[in-house]
């Protein structure tokens, strides 16, 4: 089952606008390379990546681990810089603005992350740490310190008797729901979420994937949702990206892309999903090498590993494409799309 797509919107309704996103971090150099005076290195973890997102409208991103998904959430609310390219949320270009707009932006964009006991300050109480945020950007009323707060557990699921423990006391799933409400409680037009159940028992994933629907469906809140698990996206997403090294390689509607996959890496990550049945054969994973992130193939990364690769594909990275579909791919091959993914 997969979220219901909201009909198309005009141009005006899209809330955030992603151009040419790229990020890379120096490598340090060993000493034998400084030695031979190597030149320095750089890992590119985000490469010349567009999207755009409408308002309540939810996007999934998928990959598997070092695709660049968390490197790419937290460029666009500028808890790191990008190198290249331009963010622009509600018309406001993200990466010139400073000091006041910068706080009132990350106060409309909140990111939830996948850990959220390290995210918690410990030291404070659940009450606190939801005060605190609401405090800081004016929100709190006079004298309403305590409705504030069991107002926003309340909306979590939690009770508000939970506002005087600290984060330890609590289960796993009660304080990543003690997180949501933490940037709730500023108020935020969109949530940047990045892996946000990974860390929880499966029983929990599936109560904290109801709780994000509901709020989506209650407040309208338009969300980034990044995610390794493609049977989680399926459950929240109305779009989807798939990264693999860095880059987009397929993106549209989740029923499109999950449902008739045209890119190989797609195709392999449905197709190797867990799946519950013992009736149903799962596919062996990927196979070849993985290239290093410092030693890219010439062409498309994903060469190496696939197993439609023809010569054009190791001497040009392909471009993001419409399909028949009418979704995006980066491939010059394109196998037969498959059916029968997630629906």
């Amino acid at each position: 089952m997969t979220a219901t797509r909201p009909p198309e919107e005009s141009s005006g309704d899209v809330l955030l606008q992603v151009e040419g996103l790229t990020k890379g971090y120096p490598v340090r150099r060993t000493l034998m390379e400084r030695m031979r005076r190597a030149p320095a290195r750089r890992l590119v973890a985000v490469e010349n990546v567009s999207f755009r997102v409408r308002r309540r409208e939810v996007m999934g991103i998928v990959g598997e681990s070092g695709s660049g998904k968390t490197t790419l959430g937290r460029c666009l609310i500028r808890l790191v810089d990008p190198d290249a390219g331009s963010v622009r949320f509600d018309g406001i270009d993200v990466r010139s603005i400073e000091g006041t707009e910068l706080r009132q932006l990350r106060r409309r964009v909140q990111m939830v992350f996948q850990d959220p006991f390290t995210s918690l300050n410990p030291r404070l109480t659940v009450g606190a740490a939801i005060l605190e945020a609401g405090k800081v950007h004016g929100l709190v009323d006079a004298g309403q310190d305590d409705a504030f707060v069991a107002g926003l557990l309340e909306s979590v699921g939690l009770s508000a008797t939970l506002a005087d423990r600290r984060p330890r006391q609590l289960s796993g799933g009660q304080r990543q729901r003690v997180a949501i409400a933490r940037a709730l409680a500023v108020g935020p037009d969109m949530l940047v979420a990045d892996e946000p159940v990974s860390a929880l028992d499966v029983s929990i994933q599936a109560q904290i994937i109801n709780l994000f629907r509901d709020l989506q469906d209650r407040l309208g809140l338009t969300m980034i949702f990044i995610a390794h698990q493609l049977s989680v996206v399926s459950l929240v997403a109305d779009t989807v990206a798939v990264m693999y090294m860095g880059r987009i390689v397929e993106r549209g509607p989740i029923e499109k892309v999950f449902g008739r996959p045209e890119h190989p890496y797609t195709q392999a990550l449905l197709a190797s999903r867990p799946d519950p049945d013992p009736r149903h054969k799962t596919e062996p994973p990927l196979r070849g090498d993985v290239p290093s992130p410092l030693d890219m193939p010439p062409g498309c990364k994903f060469s190496t590993r696939c197993p439609f690769v023809e010569d054009m594909c190791r001497e040009a990275e392909p471009a993001l494409e419409h399909t028949e579909s009418r979704h995006l791919v980066a491939c010059y091959v394109r196998p037969p799309a498959r059916e029968g993914g997630y629906q």
